[in-house]
């Protein structure tokens, strides 16, 4: 897990995600996989802070991560888990420098889970890769000033 770009301003309906607090998303719930269709919410205008979850075995042809929480500084208002929005979003919310996988197989899938344990906290209940897949998660979370 790594932070990507901090206090970005994002005005109403330009950052379509998967899951947003308060709509789909509320602390207990279990996600698996990406989120699809053309009802997906979109965030709120604000300033946000985004964290990127990547697994990525590399050197090897499979890989599996379970149990591990991750905590955050500051309360999570959005996560994107579909391909298509985590490419769209990179340009936004990606890090300086960085360089995305751009391929349809940056996502999480539907074997994968991870529960929105607390305001501030996700459990990788399990994530799963092969040779050529990884996971990708972006937890979007509200800036801190």
């Amino acid at each position: 897990t790594f932070d990507e770009q901090q206090g970005i301003a994002i005005a109403h309906q330009q950052v379509q995600v998967d899951y947003l607090l308060g709509s789909n998303l509320f602390v207990g719930d279990t996600l698996r996989g990406q989120q699809t269709g053309k009802n997906s919410p979109y965030l709120s205008a604000g300033s946000y802070s985004s964290h990127l979850i990547h697994f990525d075995p590399l050197g090897t042809s499979s890989g599996k991560e379970t149990k591990q929480l991750i905590e955050f500084d500051s309360d999570i208002v959005a996560i994107i888990l579909n391909g298509k929005k985590l490419n769209a979003s990179d340009n936004i919310f990606g890090g300086t420098g960085a360089n995305y996988e751009t391929s349809t197989s940056r996502k999480w899938e539907s074997n994968d889970f991870l529960t929105f344990t607390s305001s501030q906290s996700i459990l990788v209940d399990r994530a799963t890769v092969g040779r050529y897949w990884i996971d990708d998660a972006r937890i979007i979370t509200q800036s801190v000033s």
